[in-house]
C-alpha cells in the first residue's frame, strides 16, 4: 500500500489536501459535530461516514452528498468507497451537491435559526426578523 497511500502526519493547511482529493472517508465511530466533514463538503467532496450517534447525520444526506454507513459495517463502507472511486460521474454529482448542502451551516443561516428558536421556541418557524 505504500505506493498508493501516503500518511502525511499533522498538517496545518488541510484545505490544500481537501482540494486535491476526490472523496472523503471518515471512519470515526463516535462524534459530536465533526468540523472536518463540513470542510470536506465545502471542498466539494462526497463523504462516506459511519452513522454514529451524532454528527455525520447532521451534514450527510445519504445518496446525495455522500453515504451514511451503519456503524462498523466495514463491508458496506468498502462497497460505497469502491463505488465512488469507480463512478466519476456520480462522485462529481455528489461533490456538487456537497458544496450546496453545507451552505445551510453558514453563519447567517445558523444565526437566523437561533433567533427564531429564541423568539418562537421553534427554529423551523418562519420569522418576521429581517437581516
Amino acid at each position: 500500500m505504500e505506493e498508493n497511500v501516503i500518511l502525511e502526519g499533522y498538517q496545518k493547511n488541510i484545505e490544500a489536501y481537501l482540494l486535491k482529493s476526490k472523496i472523503f472517508a471518515f471512519m470515526s465511530s463516535s462524534e459530536g459535530f465533526p468540523n472536518v466533514i463540513g470542510e470536506a463538503l465545502s471542498a466539494g467532496l462526497p463523504v462516506i461516514a459511519y452513522d454514529c450517534t451524532a454528527g455525520p447525520r447532521d451534514m450527510i444526506e445519504s445518496d446525495k452528498n455522500g453515504f451514511l454507513i451503519p456503524l462498523f459495517d466495514e463491508a458496506l463502507f468498502r462497497e460505497k468507497l469502491e463505488y465512488l472511486i469507480t463512478n466519476e460521474e456520480e462522485r462529481e454529482k455528489m461533490g456538487r451537491y456537497a458544496k450546496q448542502s453545507i451552505a445551510t451551516f453558514e453563519p447567517e443561516h445558523i444565526c437566523e435559526k437561533y433567533y427564531r428558536f429564541i423568539t418562537t421556541g421553534n427554529a423551523d418557524v418562519p420569522s418576521a426578523h429581517t437581516t
